[in-house]
């Protein structure tokens, strides 16, 4: 009986490390790879790459947000044609340390001969800024063995605070050619009412497929996206990034896309509200009105009234200097 308890104990403080440990290399069902992507030398569809992004998949999910934080999701599959394309067997996860925190690494080299090379490396983390109370963090790891007519893959994991829900946006294009991709977002849904997630999309390609489920959740498809090629003096890449953009708006609102000003005006009439119930002088502000300008008097009269009063009741004493 001693020698069962001793190794139920045995068995329970593993589980507990297991659960206590960063799951830097937990096992991952991996997607299966074809014969034709390991065979392939170079990129059909934009020749002379160095390396291409195969199949990625990025879900954001804020749903338990208030309870838990958000999370994120990403796993990447890259085509390794050159030796500058292993460069990107090299990969940097950014994260703000005040407010989420990288949770799971993973990640394998297949090499030209269809050989597995598991990642069991270190993820090193530094500091990339710290300012004004923001600190953003990177982890950085290396995968094994990247060479030209390799397939890389990874994985990692981000968790927030609970709490607090992040700016989600989709950044579509990247540095490579993307074949294929495939983006989540699961919003909030304790807000209430009175909010409700919305997004803006900027040079999205006409096929892809932007859509909400009924139940709210965001889905999109993309494929044979150009990447963004570095060049001299060039403009800041944002502005050219096909990308989705989300955030939380008014239930009653028109949607921000909307190509009339209808979207503006529910603001202005909402925000002029909201401004007249702070001051709350409305009274006292028709009274001292009234005193100036009369009912039968024409706009530009009422104006010029309302004006050389206001001139009046500013005392401007010029200031001297010797």
């Amino acid at each position: 009986m001693r020698l069962v308890k001793r190794a139920a104990l045995r068995v329970l403080i593993c589980a507990l490390l297991l659960l206590a440990a960063p799951r830097w290399a937990r096992a991952i069902d991996w997607l299966p790879v074809a014969p034709e992507d390991l065979a392939m030398k170079d990129n059909p569809k934009q020749p002379g790459s160095d390396a291409m992004i195969l199949y990625r998949e990025l879900v954001d999910d804020a749903s338990k947000a208030g309870a838990s934080g958000d999370s994120v999701e990403e796993y990447i599959r890259i085509k390794v044609f050159t030796q500058e394309g292993a460069k990107y067997g090299h990969v940097e996860i950014p994260f703000e340390k005040n407010y989420q925190n990288v949770t799971l690494v993973t990640g394998r080299t297949i090499k030209p001969d269809g050989t597995i090379v598991k990642f069991d490396g270190q993820v090193l983390e530094t500091t990339a800024e710290k300012l004004n109370g923001l600190k953003v963090l990177v982890k950085s790891f290396s995968l094994p063995d990247v060479q030209p007519g390799s397939i890389i893959e990874y994985k990692y994991s981000m968790q927030g605070h609970a709490g607090w829900v992040h700016s989600q946006e989709w950044i579509v294009s990247q540095d490579m050619y993307t074949r294929e991709a495939r983006f989540t977002y699961i919003p909030d849904d304790a807000y209430g009412n009175n909010l409700r997630p919305m997004c803006s999309t900027y040079l999205l390609p006409s096929d892809s497929t932007l859509k909400q489920l009924p139940n709210g959740t965001y889905v999109m498809s993309v494929h044979d996206i150009a990447g963004i090629v570095q060049e001299p003096l060039m403009p800041p890449e944002r502005p050219i990034q096909a990308r989705v953009e989300f955030y939380y708006g008014d239930s009653e609102a028109p949607p921000a896309t909307d190509p009339s000003d209808r979207y503006w005006n529910h603001y202005l009439k909402k925000w002029d509200a909201e401004l007249e119930h702070f001051t709350d002088k409305k009274n006292a502000l028709n009274q001292e009105l009234s005193k100036t300008v009369s009912p039968t008097d024409m706009p530009e009269a009422k104006l010029r009234k309302i004006y050389a009063a206001f001139n009046r009741s500013v005392i401007w004493t010029p200031k001297i200097t010797r």
